[in-house]
Parts: structure tokens; sequence; C-alpha cells
């Protein structure tokens, strides 16, 4: 913007003097734009300025605030989502646990060599109980759980409110007579 502004004057300055002389020049400097004097200018730039000063703030402070909320959603998430997967794997760890148990006894029975046919029918059907109670344990303590929900989402990115109106900031803005991005001089 600086430079843009210095070039700017810089061109009507020399515009000037080759068509109007120095002393256009002195008397360019002391005119003011539109007609208003001087000090109404100022007290405009720095009204304006002062407006765009506010405008800033607020726009950086919202922004501010709603990445801080995020942040914080996102920790309080992150902790219920611990706690959630902790609890879902005890439940899950006490449901192996009774399963590896049932199973150990049933299998002392079915591979002893001295068990009747009945004895194993009874095993089998003992460790089928032990697992459908398992199972229910299970879902029941699945049941009380609470889903923690998804993830909180990020916050849109607000407008700038003292951006161009095109918002096109992809492109760049390419200068005659400079080095531009593609690297080649443009042409005048």
């Amino acid at each position: 913007m600086k430079t843009a502004l210095k070039r700017l004057v810089a061109a009507s300055a020399v515009t000037t003097l080759m068509f109007g002389g120095f002393a256009s020049v002195a008397s360019a400097s002391v005119s003011t734009p539109h007609g208003k004097k001087p000090g109404v200018a100022i007290n405009e730039y720095k009204n304006s300025r002062a407006q765009f000063k506010v405008t800033m703030k607020i726009y950086i402070d919202t922004k501010k605030a709603g990445i801080a909320e995020y942040r914080a959603a996102l920790a309080a998430w992150k902790s219920a989502n611990a706690a959630y997967l902790t609890a879902v794997k005890a439940v899950k760890d006490a449901y192996r646990a009774s399963l590896k148990a049932a199973w150990r006894i049933a299998r002392e029975v079915l591979e002893s060599e001295t068990a009747t046919p009945e004895q194993k029918d009874a095993a089998r059907a003992a460790f089928a109980t032990a697992k459908a109670a398992a199972e229910a344990t299970r879902a029941a303590a699945m049941a009380t759980l609470s889903p923690i929900g998804t993830p909180p989402v990020k916050p849109v990115k607000a407008e700038n409110p003292n951006s161009n109106d095109d918002g096109d900031k992809s492109k760049p803005v390419e200068v005659p007579g400079k080095n531009n991005t593609n690297g080649k001089k443009q042409e005048k």
C-alpha cells in the first residue's frame, strides 16, 4: 500500500513537472483536493483511520474469541472422549475376562480324558450360558455410557471488514515493468 502510494505521488509529480513546470507543482502542493481545506482533509483522514482501527479491533477480538471458544470446546470434547474410551475399554476387558474364565473351566472338562459325553455337553452348555450372561452384562454396561457426540467444528473464518470488494486475494497484483510472480518482466 505504501509503495503504491509513493509511486502514485511520484508519477503525479513527474506528470505535473512535464506538463506544468515547477510553478504548477508548487501551487499543486498547496491546493487541496475537491476544494477542501487541509485541516478538513486531515480531520477526515483521522476520523477514517480511527474508524478503521475500531473496526479492525472488533474483527480481531471476535476472531480471537471464536478461536478461544473452539479450543475450549475441543479440550472438553477430548477429555469426554478419553473418559468414554476408557469406560468402553473397561467394559470390553471385563467381558473378555469373563469369557476367558468360562472357557478355561469348559476347556478343562472338554480336554479331560475321563469326562463323559454328558459332562462335556454340560460344560458346553455352561459356557454358552456364561457367554450369554457376559454379553448381556456388556450390553447393559454399554447402554449406560452416554455417547459423546461429534467434535466441535472449527470456526468459519470471518470476512475482513476492510478487505477490497472483489475478495480475490489468490491472484497477485502485477505491476508493469517489475518482475512479477512468473519471473518474466512484464511489458509496459
